[in-house]
């Protein structure tokens, strides 16, 4: 009968011829290997012990603190996109009034008035801007006082006690 094993021999070169040095000297060669290797291994690691502790403990401190993180960002990312929003939506509305405007003046005329008492207007303290818009029914005037100062009303100049408020407005209205 055949032997239908490999040999043991063979495990260690196989296309080499095998003499009998080589296969004395075959454990020699993988003992120096160990050998070696042994040297080389560190001896002792020495570990700082709160370091080590910090870490075998904060897994839980470290999750929770990226989770704080992206939730920070997400909130940021939010902020920026709801302001960009409403950037565009102040944008899509200011063309609106324009054009609204626009069509207004086109439909009811845009009747500015000369501006030849634009000096005295000037030296004056609230200049004023006129604009009249005439309709088929109405004439409407609209003035812009530019430099308005709230102390120059007659009334506003007295002190805050002198001042009434809603309810003594009431009363004095009732009798």
């Amino acid at each position: 009968m055949g032997n239908s094993r490999p040999s043991k021999n063979n495990s260690f070169a196989p296309n080499k011829p095998q003499t009998n040095k080589s296969k004395l000297f075959h454990g020699q060669k993988v003992y120096k290997k160990k050998r070696l290797a042994k040297a080389q291994q560190v001896e002792q690691v020495t570990w700082d012990t709160d370091t080590r502790k910090e870490y075998l403990t904060g897994f839980h401190k470290r999750k929770k603190e990226l989770h704080r993180q992206k939730v920070e960002n997400a909130k940021l990312r939010d902020k920026l996109a709801r302001s960009e929003m409403v950037k565009d939506f102040k944008s899509q509305q200011k063309a609106l009034i324009a054009e609204k405007i626009r069509s207004n003046k086109e439909y009811y005329g845009s009747n500015d008035l000369p501006q030849s008492d634009s000096d005295d207007a000037s030296s004056q303290k609230n200049s004023e801007n006129k604009t009249v818009l005439k309709s088929n029914a109405y004439v409407t005037t609209i003035s812009v006082i530019e430099d308005f100062d709230i102390n120059s009303e007659p009334g506003l100049n007295q002190p805050a006690e002198l001042l009434l408020t809603p309810k003594q407005i009431i009363k004095k209205l009732a009798k």
